[in-house]
Parts: C-alpha cells; sequence; structure tokens
C-alpha cells in the first residue's frame, strides 16, 4: 500500500517515515506548496490508502481527494496524528514483513522531480537505491543539512540516512530556504555539509553576512536539482 506524506519538517515526521518504511509501506510524499489540482495529478495514479498532512493545507487536500474519487484515510500534524505514535506495543508481536521481489525491484518510495519542466512527476525509488548509499562504513561524525523536505531526494535521503546511522546527526527546518536561517543554522549546530539548490547557492555566494560569518564547520556543499552553471561553479 503507498502512504501519502505532505507535511514541513518535524521530528514527529522522521519517526512517522521510518516506521512506514520498516512496516514495507510505499511513501509518496509531495510537496506542501502544491495546489490541489497538482496533489490531484499525481495522487490520482499512486492512490495512496492513508495520507498524513499539515494542519494549514488539510482544506486543499481534501479538495484534492474529492476530485480524484480516493478517501484515504486521514491524519493531520497538530490534531490526530499524535494517535500513530501513542499507545503500548508489544515489540516481539511485530512481524517483519517478507518480500517476494529482490531490493533493487522492491518498491520504497515515489519521489517527485523537480517541476523544471511542467508538472511534478513521480520517481520511483527501490530499497537497494539507499542500502547501496547507507552500507559506506565507517562514517566520520557528520551533521547535514537541507531545508529540502521528503518529498525531493535530498530531504528523503538524508531523513533515512541519518535515521540509520551511527555518528550522523540531521538539522531540520521548517522554514523555506533563507540565507539568515541558514548562517544561524550552520553556526549554532556545526553544520559540516549542506544541500542547495543552484538558485539557493548563488544567493549565498553574494550575501557578504555569510561569508563572514563562522562556517569553518562547513566541508561540503551539495548543489541539486537543475542546471549548474559554469560561473556558479
Amino acid at each position: 500500500d503507498v502512504i501519502g506524506i505532505i507535511c514541513r519538517n518535524s521530528n514527529f515526521l522522521t519517526c512517522f517515515l521510518t516506521g512506514s518504511i520498516i512496516m514495507g509501506a510505499i511513501v509518496h510524499p509531495l510537496n506542501h506548496n502544491l495546489s490541489a489540482d497538482n496533489m490531484a495529478e499525481l495522487y490520482d495514479r499512486s492512490r495512496p490508502k492513508m495520507i498524513i498532512c499539515d494542519r494549514e493545507i488539510l482544506s486543499e487536500v481534501r479538495r484534492a481527494m474529492m476530485k480524484i474519487n480516493l478517501e484515504p484515510l486521514m491524519y493531520v500534524i497538530g490534531e490526530n496524528a499524535d494517535e500513530l505514535l501513542a499507545g503500548d506495543y508489544d515489540v516481539d508481536k511485530f512481524i517483519h514483513p517478507k518480500f517476494s521481489k529482490p531490493a533493487n525491484e522492491k518498491l520504497l518510495a515515489i519521489l517527485c522531480s523537480s517541476g523544471t519542466t511542467g508538472t511534478q512527476k513521480g520517481v520511483c525509488v527501490a530499497h537497494a537505491t539507499i542500502l547501496r548509499n547507507n552500507l559506506r562504513f565507517p562514517r566520520p561524525p557528520a551533521r547535514p543539512f537541507t531545508f529540502g523536505t521528503v518529498y525531493w531526494s535530498s530531504g528523503f535521503v538524508l531523513q533515512i540516512l541519518t535515521t540509520f546511522t551511527v555518528n550522523e546527526y540531521r538539522i531540520w527546518s521548517s522554514d523555506d530556504f533563507n540565507v539568515d536561517k541558514l548562517i544561524e543554522i550552520v553556526e549554532k549546530q556545526k553544520i559540516t555539509s549542506i544541500y542547495l539548490t543552484p538558485p539557493s547557492l548563488a544567493e549565498v555566494l553574494q550575501s557578504e553576512k555569510f561569508i563572514s560569518c563562522n562556517h569553518e564547520s562547513l566541508t561540503t556543499v551539495f548543489v541539486i536539482g537543475s542546471i549548474f552553471s559554469e560561473s556558479l561553479r
């Protein structure tokens, strides 16, 4: 079954996403800024049985579901979503899912393309993709950061790798990208690597405040999402 996710970053989202993957569900996260029409077009293909979303976009999600005649279980951050983490469960009774397909064929998630060529598209990611990235030990202690949420590759992969990797502490923000917030987080949390789009990186490089801030902890800048010009390199 597919589980839809339309949320900003939060500690709750980390637990929810990890639990969904451990029980073998396919997660299909979307950008929380999408319109009801775009949500409907994407979820009309994957037909999620359950959706978790932020409270402020609930009405938009409901409109999208009406358009495609879909009635999934709905959980809302700040309302009833805490039910998913409540209660006393017997860990010994948890049944690990057994898959009939190898890891390179078992679907883990449907992520969104960047939308630079029109409507965002669903991109299938197999379990093997994450396993391949996660089994590179030993890793040095790291503090990665991205403004990206789980609907896109940077936010999703960081969320998953941090959950199952020792020595890695992912710092998240529920804000959209802005240089002042980036400076605050890099200085306070001693970030080692950041994930930025080319437009965001251009804004960072033009900021005198960032150039003069204490960013000595930074060792790596990953740039993803669209064409990376020669001048920006």
